[in-house]
């Protein structure tokens, strides 16, 4: 089986609690919900332009060519609409993968499975206006720095029920902390990987792999 990126496409988009909790009224009409798309889009747009030094409720607002009430409708502040948006955008990720990790593969297709998952993160943040900008500034306070550990909880759990058919507990008990290390980490590198050249960026993730994934990297570790 030729493992492509192009395989992983969204199919449901759902919101959990780790979005919703920044945002103060949770639109239900479409009407709404088209308003908290534009804000979403953006908060983007002006972080791509500007970075965080330019984010504020007001540049959002004319961004999106609506009040600045209207956006207090949705959110407190700018920490919460930023909040949001990476949220958000880390949610869609996830259930992006979802489908493609639930899929049964060989032994010596592990590793190129989870390459394209890493990669299509990397992807996501070239394609999403601001989206590496604003996962940048998420160390700068605690209600963001939460949102980032929720996901990388969430997704190394998925990437551990992936990986435990080929990696048993019994001689991997390491693989649920290996598997939340590897995710949580590969925020960082692929912020570094959007701003050198693809084939670099491609040796980059590999080198993490060896880490992150070192029995699928060298096959004599793993089951026999």
């Amino acid at each position: 089986m030729d493992v492509k990126a192009s395989e992983l496409k969204v199919t449901k988009v759902s919101r959990s609690l780790s979005s919703e909790s920044f945002i103060r009224l949770v639109p239900r009409q479409a009407r709404s919900q088209a308003r908290l798309a534009a804000i979403v889009d953006a908060t983007g747009a002006v972080l791509e332009r500007g970075g965080m030094e330019q984010l504020s409720m007001a540049a959002v607002a004319a961004e999106a060519g609506i009040s600045p009430a209207s956006i207090y409708d949705y959110f407190s502040d700018t920490t919460t609409m930023l909040g949001y948006f990476v949220s958000s955008q880390l949610e869609v990720h996830a259930e992006l993968l979802g489908p493609f990790l639930d899929r049964q593969v060989e032994f010596d297709q592990v590793a190129d499975v989870v390459h394209t998952c890493v990669r299509s993160f990397v992807d996501r943040l070239r394609v999403v206006p601001g989206l590496g900008r604003a996962m940048a500034a998420m160390s700068t306070d605690p209600r963001l720095v939460a949102v980032y550990v929720a996901n990388s909880r969430r997704l190394g759990e998925m990437f551990h029920s992936f990986l435990v058919p080929h990696f048993p507990p019994d001689r991997y008990p390491d693989l649920p902390e290996r598997c939340l290390l590897g995710v949580h980490l590969a925020g960082p590198l692929a912020r570094l990987a959007i701003a050198i050249d693809d084939a670099e960026a491609d040796r980059l993730i590999r080198t993490y792999l060896t880490v992150f994934l070192a029995p699928a990297i060298d096959p004599s570790a793993a089951r026999t």
